[in-house]
């Protein structure tokens, strides 16, 4: 058997799994097609028949990268696909993860680093806050935050973080406001603290909004599930299933990892979500998204009238904790609280609840997995009091 390596190029900083298909024809006519996982920067060796073959590997970025080969039995092949370069280091991952955005479209090619059109980031968890300097980052509570900027990219990367959820408020160099819910602590199989980075774009009409998990493992799913590829997720995700459930048992280390295996399987494989890991999430205090889950699975499922009592209760827990981490969970919310607030009984909390779920609808962006908030410091103020004062005068 004659056998073909392929190596997809490394990307700075970045590591994961991405997914390859072989189409191949035999020297007998018969066409076959192989989904084959590659390991960012190492060799994959596999099998091949004597014929002509096709690889495509199809990133998360959406770039598709191809290479056709006639293999000659005996002889070995070796395929090297070589990634797009990235204008700096610190977006390597952005760069294998993540759709690229037309350079063009900010007339700036070089970049340069000039006056920053961000101009504050304060970090709040638990009812504090700290500012990060923006030339110089800053270390709170046994983490670091850095930041890299050019005059089109913003990016905080938080390393070794392992406090409750933190939110993060961006003040633009126009005063508008944005907050986004970092998807933080996430920890690896070893329960190691995993960087989170925040990325911020300047393009034409607005700004490009990007969070990435440093996950070797999971953040390829992610983002194949957010680019809507569910196939490629599919081929990627069955170590899913195992993260998912040690996050459970952990529940106290990696719920946000566990709440992001939730949603993906209910995209990928429902019947595989079991009630006892929803349950043991929406216990979990320092998340809300645990209880939207659970809530929208009592939903679906009701059979007693207790149920519609205990999704009252989770619905209004969700209100006391805060605005969840993944966006999905927000519009899963306010699916559940537009059905709750219908009813001519409800009380007046659910009405409270779904207004300001409402708001939350109304300023959660689109273009990210996370929550991230755009609107003004008024709107912002009744989504998230304890983090946008108002204006002085």
């Amino acid at each position: 058997m004659t056998r073909l390596s392929m190596t997809l190029g490394s990307s700075a900083g970045a590591a994961g799994t991405f997914v390859a298909q072989l189409l191949s024809r035999s020297t007998t006519g018969a066409p076959t097609s192989k989904t084959v996982l590659l390991q960012l920067g190492v060799p994959t060796v596999v099998d091949v028949e004597p014929g002509p073959i096709q690889v495509q590997v199809r990133l998360p970025s959406g770039d598709v990268l191809t290479d056709e080969r006639t293999i000659v039995a005996g002889h070995d092949e070796a395929i090297t696909f070589s990634l797009r370069g990235s204008r700096h280091e610190w977006l390597g991952w952005q760069n294998v993860l993540s759709p690229e955005t037309d350079a063009t479209l900010r007339g700036n090619d070089s970049f340069p680093v000039g006056e920053p059109w961000i101009t504050q980031v304060r970090v709040h968890q638990g009812g504090n806050h700290i500012d990060v300097p923006i030339d110089k980052g800053a270390s709170f509570g046994g983490a670091t935050f850095s930041i890299n900027r050019d005059n089109a990219t913003f990016s905080l990367t938080v390393e070794g973080y392992r406090q409750p959820p933190p939110l993060v408020e961006l003040v633009m160099s126009t005063g508008a406001r944005e907050i986004v819910a970092l998807p933080l602590p996430w920890y690896d199989k070893s329960e190691k603290p995993l960087p989170v980075q925040l990325i911020c774009e300047l393009i034409a009409g607005g700004t490009r909004a990007d969070v990435i998990v440093h996950d070797a493992e999971f953040s390829p799913v992610l983002a194949y599930y957010a680019g809507g590829n569910f196939a490629a997720a599919r081929e990627v995700a069955p170590f899913i299933v195992d993260r998912a459930e040690m996050a459970i048992m952990n529940k106290f280390h990696n719920p946000v990892a566990g709440a992001a295996g939730v949603l993906v399987l209910r995209r990928l494989e429902p019947k595989r979500v079991d009630e006892s890991w929803l349950q043991n999430l929406a216990g979990i205090s320092s998340i809300s998204d645990g209880a939207v889950l659970y809530a929208s699975y009592l939903m679906a499922t009701r059979e007693r009238r207790s149920d519609m009592s205990r999704i009252h209760k989770l619905v209004l827990d969700v209100r006391r904790r805060g605005m969840p981490i993944f966006v999905e969970c927000v519009q899963i919310l306010n699916d559940l609280l537009t059905r709750l607030n219908s009813a001519t009984d409800r009380p007046a909390e659910i009405n409270e609840a779904y207004m300001w779920t409402r708001h939350l609808m109304v300023a959660a962006r689109a273009d990210t997995i996370i929550t991230w908030l755009a609107a003004d410091d008024r709107s912002l103020s009744r989504i998230v009091p304890t983090v946008v004062a108002p204006p002085s005068k």
